[in-house]
C-alpha cells in the first residue's frame, strides 16, 4: 500500500509539472504607428492566456525598444474570444495615463494572428486622449516554447519510481 501511494505521487507531480507548463506562451510584439501620434516599439511577453483577467501584471514582460521615453512598464490582458491585450506605464496604472509624464498606453484588439492596433497614448507627445483605431502596423509571433528542465527531470523520476515499485512487485 505504501510503495502504491508512493507510485501514485510521483506520477501526480510528473503530470502536474507538464501541464502547469503547457499554457505559458511568449510573444514578441512590434509595432509602428503614424498619423497624428507617431511611434514604434517592441516587447517580448510570456504569459498564459487561458487565465481570466491579467491586470497591471509585469512579470514576462520586456520592453525591448520604444521610440518614446517611458517608465516602469505593466500589461493587462482581456480573456474574450480573440482577446485584448493593453501595455503601458505604471504611473497611474495600465488602464490609466498620467499627463505630462513618460506615460503611455498602446492597446492590441483581436491579440494573436489577427492583431490589431485599438488605442495609442503618448502623454510626453502631447496627446491630450485616447486615439482610437490607429493607422499603423503590428505584427504578434508567437515563440516556439521549450520544456522546462525540471518538468522532465519530475516525469523521468516519476517514471523511474513507478518501474521500480511494478519490478519489485513483479519479483
Amino acid at each position: 500500500m505504501r510503495r502504491l501511494c508512493c507510485l501514485a505521487l510521483s506520477c501526480a507531480f510528473s503530470l502536474i509539472s507538464v501541464a502547469a507548463h503547457a499554457a505559458t506562451t511568449t510573444y514578441n510584439i512590434s509595432f509602428t504607428a503614424s498619423g497624428q501620434v507617431a511611434a514604434s516599439g517592441s516587447f517580448t511577453l510570456t504569459f498564459d492566456r487561458t487565465q481570466p483577467y491579467v491586470s497591471n501584471a509585469t512579470a514576462g514582460l520586456t520592453v525591448n525598444s520604444l521610440s518614446f521615453a517611458s517608465g516602469p512598464s505593466g500589461y493587462i490582458y482581456y480573456p474574450g474570444v480573440n482577446g485584448s491585450l493593453r501595455i503601458g506605464g505604471l504611473l497611474s496604472g495600465v488602464d490609466g495615463v498620467t499627463l505630462g509624464t513618460d506615460d503611455y498606453s498602446v492597446e492590441f484588439d483581436d491579440f494573436g494572428p489577427s492583431t490589431r492596433f485599438a488605442v495609442l497614448f503618448l502623454s510626453q507627445l502631447g496627446a491630450t486622449e485616447f486615439k482610437d483605431d490607429v493607422v499603423g502596423t503590428v505584427t504578434v509571433t508567437q515563440v516556439a516554447t521549450t520544456p522546462e528542465p525540471s518538468s522532465f527531470v519530475l516525469l523521468v523520476t516519476g517514471l523511474l519510481g513507478s518501474g521500480t515499485v511494478l519490478r519489485r512487485k513483479l519479483s
